[in-house]
């Protein structure tokens, strides 16, 4: 730019021939930030890559948890069965100390 403004101000060439230069620079810097747009929707697209990654990972974690929490009530289950037999089990010992009784009370 330096060499056309100094050829410019010893009256070397035409004005049009300033512009023409100038208007190929000016399309070199439309083109640099055509380029740098380019690039910058391959770092979008990349990052909607890596936002579709995670929500296929929070999908697989919450389906995770949801066995969890259906392992958790099998074993709410489990011990509410245990919790049963225990009982029943007291009524028989009760039973076996009921026919203690009468049979110590029979000698």
């Amino acid at each position: 730019m330096l060499i056309v403004l100094v050829c410019l101000r010893r009256n070397y060439f035409a004005p049009t021939l300033v512009l023409l230069h100038v208007t190929h620079a000016l399309l070199h810097v439309a083109y640099a930030l055509l380029l740098v747009a380019h690039a910058l929707l391959y770092v979008a697209h990349a990052l909607l890559h890596v936002a579709h990654a995670l929500l296929h990972v929070a999908h697989t974690l919450l389906h995770v948890a949801h066995a969890l929490l259906y392992v958790a009530y099998a074993l709410l289950h489990v011990a509410h069965a245990l919790l049963h037999v225990a009982h029943a089990l007291l009524h028989v010992a009760h039973a076996l100390l009921y026919v203690a009784h009468a049979l110590l009370a029979l000698k």
